[in-house]
């Protein structure tokens, strides 16, 4: 019998990144109890000597690592499991997407797709909302996760600062 299964991950697909890609919210759970997170890629330009190794080792597959990490961070799953706010976690993230496909010559269509992804996932968080209460709290909240602090239409404001708007092109379905 083959050992060989059909599946073939990179040595840096670690099992929370590969959970959190397929949206297995119980897995990704049980990981993040565990102690397990994704880490953060380093900048696009990052000047550390992991970094430069990796680039100068193999350009395409230091892509594909950063890609892959993104993958499992953007996640639904993810970012609803591993964060306080995840729409203030979405949006940053989305504009880090955005900077990647402006910067990275290979997957630009990729991180596009990725950021659209998060502003759709926003949207369906903000579908969940049931009352007016909830609705008041969620619109007007500011600052960081932790802080209580809240301005009249203050997501509405960050949804503009972050470029969360639809495009142009996005209403061509």
């Amino acid at each position: 019998m083959s050992s060989d299964s059909g599946l073939h991950f990179s040595e840096e697909t670690t099992p929370i990144i590969l959970a959190a890609q397929k949206n297995m919210f119980k897995v990704v759970q049980l990981l993040l109890d565990r102690g397990e997170f994704i880490h953060i890629p380093h900048k696009y330009n990052c000047q550390c000597t992991e970094c430069l190794n990796r680039v100068k080792f193999d350009h395409l597959r230091a892509a594909k690592i950063r890609l892959n990490s993104y993958k499992g961070l953007a996640s639904e799953a993810y970012i609803s499991l591993s964060s306080k706010d995840p729409i203030l976690r979405a949006f940053t993230l989305s504009k880090e997407l955005r900077h990647m496909a402006d910067m990275q010559k290979f997957f630009k269509k990729d991180y596009n797709e990725l950021a659209a992804r998060l502003s759709s996932f926003v949207v369906l968080l903000l579908d969940q909302i049931q009352t007016q209460e909830e609705l008041e709290l969620i619109v007007n909240k500011v600052g960081k996760s932790e802080d209580e602090l809240y301005e009249q239409f203050g997501r509405l404001k960050l949804a503009l600062r972050y470029g969360e708007k639809k495009r142009r092109n996005d209403f061509s379905d």
